[in-house]
């Protein structure tokens, strides 16, 4: 009652209010001139002509007529592909083991592995680019694909710890009690509650890895990604047009790959019935 005499008064006597919802404004101001303003200019850059005479779809059709450029997104989906499976190898026993309470008591070997996020990419690059040269390893695809894996892996580990962290304990007590084996517990519970937290991680390296340049560029020879390529368009400004339009592309595919990966995890995530009470 008191709260409510208190808002009826403030009302009454025309003060501002502060509220919760109020919170939320620096966030707003920051996706509209940060997020939805350069998106903006990207597509007027992509529908407007290079000469300046107005409105066409002639920069999208340049896109596709530029040299190899079939052969570039099929070598940059490729790439994003073996990065996310070999990090999601790498990352899933990893948060698997985080996650068992005695690793999780204490959480220094959590950090270890989430730090490394908090630390610039560019200068993990130029890292381990030191740690190439010094072990005299030249520069070629495999190194290339090394420094994405090393860039994107706690991004995998950490939405697959978090899962698992969060899955309810006494699904794996049940499923022992019905008489399966740890092994048939894990494909059966704890792979498809996972789910979520996998679709996440592949969603959080598989895209920044196709649209990446610097990384590739600094530890890599011989990769030309899409991200290279509108990169490159950017940097030449006759052609800024074009690498607008392919960047509308790469955000179409995008979006495409969340909505299907939203619809996947809704599907595929979790528990099989225990039919007969047995496995």
């Amino acid at each position: 009652m008191e709260i409510r005499r208190k808002k009826e008064k403030r009302k009454v006597s025309g003060k501002f209010s502060f509220t919760r919802k109020h919170l939320a404004i620096p966030y707003a101001v920051f996706l509209v001139v940060f997020v939805i303003v350069p998106l903006f200019i990207v597509a007027v850059y992509a529908f407007s002509a290079q000469d300046g005479s107005g409105f066409t779809f002639n920069n999208f059709a340049e896109a596709w007529r530029e040299q190899h450029m079939f052969w570039v997104l099929l070598d940059s989906f490729l790439f994003a592909f073996l990065t996310t499976v070999i990090c999601l190898l790498i990352a899933y026993p990893v948060a698997l083991i985080l996650s068992n309470p005695k690793f999780n008591r204490t959480y220094v070997t959590v950090l270890l592995f989430i730090v490394p996020m908090w630390i610039n990419f560019m200068l993990r690059t130029y890292a381990m680019l030191t740690i190439f040269e010094v072990l005299g390893i030249e520069l070629s695809y495999m190194t290339g694909l090394i420094g994405t894996v090393y860039d994107f892996l706690p991004f995998m580990i950490l939405p697959i710890y978090t899962t698992l962290i969060g899955l309810d304990k006494s699904l794996p007590e049940a499923s022992a009690d019905v008489g399966a084996t740890p092994l048939r517990t894990f494909f059966k519970v704890t792979l498809p509650l996972s789910v979520p937290g996998i679709i996440s991680g592949v969603l959080m390296v598989f895209m920044p890895t196709i649209s990446s340049f610097a990384i590739v560029e600094i530890l890599g020879r011989d990769i030309v990604l899409f991200g290279t390529k509108i990169n490159g368009m950017f940097l030449t400004g006759g052609v800024r047009n074009v690498g607008a339009a392919m960047s509308l592309v790469m955000l179409l595919l995008v979006g495409i790959s969340v909505f299907a990966a939203n619809k996947f995890a809704k599907k595929g995530a979790g528990v099989k019935e225990i039919k007969g009470g047995s496995w």
